[in-house]
Formats: C-alpha cells, sequence, structure tokens
C-alpha cells in the first residue's frame, strides 16, 4: 500500500499556515496517510490527525484564541521587544532577560510560563489524550536534553507529547518521563522529513514555515554572538534535513511575527495560496511514485540517522 506522509515544522504562529495546505490537500482528496510534526507543526498535525477536517480545526484554534484561557499580555511582550523579528524567539528571550522583566524567572525557575498554565492551555488545545483516538497515524518530535537525541512520539499520551514537541526551552516546562527532560524538537529536527520516511511514508510532503535566515548586525557581546551562532547552526541543520523531502512548500509568512497568533486567518491564506500553486505538481509526483512502488516494491529510502521511537505515559 503506498502511503503518502506529511511533515509540519514548527514556527510558532506562523504555523497556522499548515492549515492552508491542508485545506487545500483535502480539498484535492489528498488526505495524508501519516503526519509528523514538530512543535507548532505537531500541534496543529495532532489536531487534524483527529478530526481530519481542515475547517473544523481551524474553528478548533479559533476557539481558543478568543476564551479567557488565551495569554495575549505574554505574547505581546514577546512582539514588542521583538518588533523586526531578526532572529525569532531567542533573541526576543535575550532581550527580555536583559532589560530584567524575566530575569529573576530565567533564574529560579524552568520557564517563563508556568508549568500549570502551559497544562492547562495544552489541555484545552488537545482535548484528547491518547494516541489511538486519532483517524491518521500520527508522531511527533521532541529533543532529549538527557541524552541529547532527538526523538520520535507515536503512541501514549497524545497531550503530554505535543507539550514536549512545543515546549520552547525557557519558555514553557520542559516534560519529564522517566529519565528522559524533553523539549521542543526544533532543537533536533525542525522539519521531520526523515521521521516520515521512518514511519512508512513512500513520499514525503514537506511544509517549512522558517525558510530564510534574517541577517543580524547585532553581534555586540557575547550573548549576541552565542544566539547568532545557534540561530546559524540551527537554519543549517533544518537546511540539511529539508534535502531529503520530495517535495517542499514554503509559504511566504516572512513578514509575519512568530508570537502575533491572531493572524491565522493571514497565515492560513499563505499556506492555501502556496498549496494551491503546487498541486498540480504535487498530484503528478504522488502517481509516479505510486507506479515507481509498484514496480519496485521493496525498494526503500536510506535514513541517515533514524529517531529513537517512543512512547510517552
Amino acid at each position: 500500500m503506498f502511503k503518502f506522509g506529511l511533515a509540519l515544522g514548527g514556527g510558532a504562529a506562523k504555523g497556522f499556515a499548515h492549515l492552508g495546505v491542508l485545506k487545500v490537500l483535502e480539498d484535492n482528496g489528498l488526505i495524508p496517510d501519516l503526519i509528523v510534526g514538530t512543535s507548532m507543526g505537531a500541534v496543529v498535525g495532532a489536531i487534524y490527525a483527529w478530526k481530519v477536517n481542515a475547517g473544523e480545526t481551524k474553528e478548533h484554534f479559533k476557539r481558543f484564541l478568543e476564551s479567557e484561557y488565551y495569554d495575549r499580555k505574554t505574547y505581546q511582550k514577546f512582539k514588542e521587544v521583538d518588533q523586526k523579528e531578526p532572529e525569532g524567539i531567542w533573541v526576543a528571550l535575550k532581550h527580555l532577560i536583559t532589560k530584567g522583566v524575566i530575569y529573576g524567572k530565567t533564574l529560579t525557575t524552568q520557564s517563563v510560563l508556568s508549568q500549570e498554565d502551559y497544562e492547562e492551555d495544552l489541555e484545552i488545545l488537545v482535548p484528547i489524550t491518547d494516541f489511538r483516538q486519532l483517524k491518521i497515524p500520527f508522531g511527533c518530535i521532541a529533543t532529549d536534553l538527557i541524552r541529547g537525541e532527538e526523538v520520535l512520539i507515536t503512541s501514549g499520551n497524545l497531550r503530554k507529547a505535543v507539550m514536549a514537541s512545543a515546549a520552547i526551552p525557557g519558555v514553557y516546562s520542559p516534560v519529564i518521563t522517566g529519565n528522559m527532560f524533553l523539549v521542543d524538537g526544533g532543537a533536533t529536527n525542525k522539519l521531520p522529513v526523515n521521521p516520515a520516511f521512518q514511519l512508512g511514508a513512500d513520499m514525503v510532503l514537506g511544509v517549512s514555515v522558517s525558510r530564510h535566515l534574517e541577517p543580524s548586525a547585532d553581534l555586540h557581546s557575547a550573548m549576541d554572538i552565542i544566539l547568532r551562532s545557534n540561530t546559524v547552526s540551527t537554519y543549517r541543520l533544518d537546511m540539511l534535513q529539508a534535502l531529503n523531502a520530495d517535495f517542499l512548500l514554503y509559504p511566504e509568512v516572512e513578514d509575519l511575527h512568530w508570537a502575533d497568533f491572531s493572524q491565522m486567518e493571514t497565515a492560513m491564506e499563505r499556506g492555501v495560496r502556496v498549496a494551491a500553486e503546487n498541486i498540480e505538481k504535487i498530484h503528478r509526483l504522488i502517481w509516479k511514485k505510486r507506479v515507481k512502488k509498484r514496480l519496485w516494491p521493496v525498494r526503500k529510502r536510506r535514513l541517515y540517522h533514524p529517531a529513537r521511537v517512543i512512547s510517552i505515559a
């Protein structure tokens, strides 16, 4: 059986572009056979794998953003200190720390936002708790800080898995389970193409909302240089991991702020646009891959470094 896999990358609020891509695929009869997501890609992917309806998935997020649970003030702080978005959340964190806004928290707690608030948000965002409740096979990427490796979560507690995948270090609380200390999957695999192949996909469509590395002239301190080095390393890793995708979509969301979740409609429209422009190419590629599998059914793609597959209780 031919399997069409979808890899959804991280990117905070920009990740709402994934909704637009899913809508176009759905409208053209291309429901993914499996989905793997990182960070925001994991959040969107999990809800879609549950509902299998882009419109209902969008309404689910819209209800959350309009509810009393959504913390607009915290994200507004990030946006205020990072108006031009030179390098995203890490630079925003630096500005908040150096201005003293969250200095005490970074020294005495594991995250800017409390674990209770994070768990409460995810309880609303991900109302189901078991991977077995999903209609589409799904996996999400997290990073184990203890062993320094990428993990692929495919079973167990869905909500906790998504929490781990989206736990931006320093912002959200890590998920501690067994001997693992799990944080945002973007640290090891921001666009999980290889994990989708690892789960059995014959073709993988990757959707990245973090295509460009913005130039930086702010290199006046050791902190600036450390953060920039980390950003460059992550960007280069993302580029290498994306190369394995059979087809890549890059929604044009560079002008949208990563912390502005109020731009869901705009981000979704960008996803619709890029998917609609490429849908015929995607259809043709899927057809070719199906034919190739019929001719060479045992042919497999070599994975350079498979992720460790885990279940989370």
